[in-house]
């Protein structure tokens, strides 16, 4: 799989925040290896699954673990936010390696490909909504609120094709708080690159 080798692409190095990941939890059956394999140790993604009591297996590209040319030897499912700018090869991979998985994607555009459409109308997939927009973390530690609906594309995982989830309401720090606290949690990337203009789904706050 040579051809689908990446490399980082800035755009992509957006962080999500353990209330996006917590949702997806209650989903994964107890006793299963969980797989990030857009992760590094600091990840959100790790720490939440690790503090619920699953076992995690983190990879990340700046560790030599490419995600289309590696595999762990023993894992259930994956679970993860990866790169926008390879979404399309993402979800082929995914699809091909047949476990269930879960990945928090940006929902614009999902079908407009024609690769995509038909690879979605051959597989099993199911969608975790949220009532509103995911904020994540960008490197340089500041919120961004992508014009954009994230939801988990998921196969096999999900009891229904479409599942409705709230998110929690965080209570906003004092401006000094907010402003100068150290980002301590890093997870897997998203972009809003490209999609300035894409319009807001309905279901946006």
């Amino acid at each position: 799989m040579a051809n689908h080798q990446y490399l980082f692409n800035k755009n992509d190095e957006y962080y999500t925040k353990p209330y996006a990941v917590e949702p997806i939890v209650k989903f994964v059956q107890r006793g299963a290896v969980v797989w990030c394999p857009f992760d590094k140790p600091e990840s959100n993604f790790v720490k939440v699954f690790n503090d619920n009591g699953y076992d995690v297996i983190h990879s990340h590209i700046e560790e030599g673990k490419n995600f289309f040319e590696y595999e762990p030897s023993i894992y259930d499912v994956i679970v993860s936010n990866p790169p926008y700018s390879k979404r399309e090869a993402v979800f082929e991979r995914l699809f091909a390696l047949g476990k269930p998985f879960a990945m928090l994607v940006n929902m614009a555009g999902i079908f407009d490909s024609k690769k995509r459409f038909s690879m979605f109308a051959k597989n099993p997939f199911e969608f975790l909504v949220f009532d509103r927009r995911v904020d994540y973390q960008r490197q340089d530690n500041k919120k961004t609120s992508p014009p954009y609906l994230s939801i988990y594309i998921c196969s096999r995982l999900l009891p229904e094709q479409i599942v409705f989830s709230t998110l929690p309401r965080l209570t906003k720090p004092a401006p000094d708080v907010w402003d100068s606290a150290p980002l301590k949690t890093l997870s897997t990337p998203e972009v809003d690159s490209d999609l300035g203009n894409v319009p807001t789904p309905a279901t946006r706050r």
